[in-house]
């Protein structure tokens, strides 16, 4: 739902061929639920997933949007004026902005919620868990998908660790780090959920700990 293989097509995160492996969108939604479940509560993910899938599908005919039907743009959400509507989403005769930085949206998309703090989207927050998990995994079945350290006649296959390890620390980062004084606030899902604790009051915060390249 969040990520796709076209986002690994580049460090620190590139993983080689997955042109047409069809079983790595499924690995992806299950390890997207499974991420997003464990760091804000069944309740949340729920409320969160339907929020997002549900609410802007409304009388969407073959030839546009149809008059009240809603379109999520961005963080906002406008309603159609007009009839198999496809002009482009600008408030006028066409369109009207409903909603600004709707929560939900938000939450998937990122904004800025403090001077010092920024939430940067469950895209960016999940692709250095999708990575850390598939390189792990797959690297003792696939050797196509194993780091590799250049040779003069052929390559070696070396140990992922150092990236599976990194990845997973820039994901438990992005979710919230520990300190001795609490959760990290600044530009973490904890810190932006905390400082909107009113919009999302169902928020049950666990948090992912960090790893070492000895724990693999």
């Amino acid at each position: 739902m969040f990520v796709v293989a076209s986002d690994f097509d580049i460090e620190p995160y590139s993983i080689p061929n997955l042109d047409g492996n069809n079983s790595f969108a499924t690995y992806v939604a299950e390890k997207e639920e499974t991420a997003l479940r464990e760091v804000m509560g069944n309740v949340m993910y729920d409320d969160f997933i339907a929020g997002i899938v549900d609410a802007w599908v409304q009388k969407v005919t073959p030839n546009g949007y149809d008059i009240g039907a809603q379109a999520a743009v961005g963080n906002d959400v406008w309603e159609s004026l007009t009839a198999d509507n496809v002009a482009i989403v600008v408030e006028g005769v066409n369109w009207h902005k409903v909603e600004t930085d709707n929560k939900w949206l938000v939450l998937k998309n990122g904004g800025v919620y403090s001077t010092s703090g920024r939430w940067v989207g469950m895209k960016k927050l999940l692709i250095p868990y999708i990575y850390s998990y598939w390189v792990g995994d797959a690297y003792d079945t696939n050797s196509g998908i194993g780091v590799v350290k250049a040779k003069a006649e052929n390559a070696t296959p070396i140990s992922p660790k150092r990236r599976i390890v990194r990845a997973w620390n820039e994901y438990v980062r992005m979710v919230g780090d520990t300190y001795r004084w609490g959760y990290n606030t600044v530009n973490s899902l904890y810190g932006f959920v905390n400082a909107n604790s009113d919009l999302y009051p169902d928020f049950v915060f666990t948090y992912p700990k960090r790893m070492n390249i000895f724990g693999l």
